[in-house]
């Protein structure tokens, strides 16, 4: 099934998947395709978020596009936070698979495409608080942190920085586009094979 989120200037369109001691995974994944117009391929997109900035437990994770259309995952515990950043920018108007693992002795792992080759370094994102530093691959392997510890609600959409019951006041950075096969699983997965 296909979803479409169409924004309006009052960030109403959505998806929420409600908290549930269900998604304290200590390793897993997730995956989907996401097909983004090129008429809203500008701005920093938020894709999924289940987060809370500057909050101290564990288990915080977002998926984004960035301003220059690299996808980035941020992964956020008690002792700090990773982001990775897509080698490559993704084309508009063509479905992309966005793959992540997380925890275990894996770390943290980003594929688009089937492609894990990263972007190393800063981006600026101009007029927003979001200028990620894109770690090494190394640096990724050393966060084995889980998604077990957050108590807060999944966010198909936009980027949740304070997600909790108080939606949408919470939400920024509102996705215009499609997505199809979201896929969580508590298992982490091969996602060199997605094309």
């Amino acid at each position: 099934m296909v979803l479409t989120l169409e924004q309006d200037s009052e960030l109403t369109t959505f998806m929420k998947i409600d908290a549930s001691p269900d998604w304290h995974q200590a390793s897993g994944s997730v995956d989907f395709q996401v097909l983004v117009p090129g008429d809203a391929a500008s701005g920093v997109r938020g894709l999924l978020s289940r987060d809370y900035v500057g909050e101290t437990e564990d288990g915080h994770l977002s998926i984004f596009k960035l301003c220059d259309n690299r996808i980035t995952v941020r992964l956020q515990n008690q002792a700090g936070q990773v982001y990775l950043c897509s080698s490559a920018p993704i084309t508009p108007d063509r479905w992309t698979h966005v793959g992540v693992n997380f925890g275990g002795t894996g770390g943290l792992q980003l594929f688009v495409d089937g492609s894990a080759k990263l972007y190393i370094g800063e981006i600026t994102c101009e007029g927003t608080n979001l200028n990620p530093r894109c770690v090494t691959p190394a640096e990724a392997l050393e966060a084995q942190w889980g998604l077990d510890g957050n108590n807060r609600p999944w966010v198909l959409g936009a980027t949740c920085n304070f997600c909790d019951d108080d939606l949408p006041g919470s939400l920024s950075h509102p996705f215009i586009g499609s997505f199809d096969d979201l896929r969580f699983s508590r298992v982490r997965r091969d996602f060199s094979l997605a094309r």
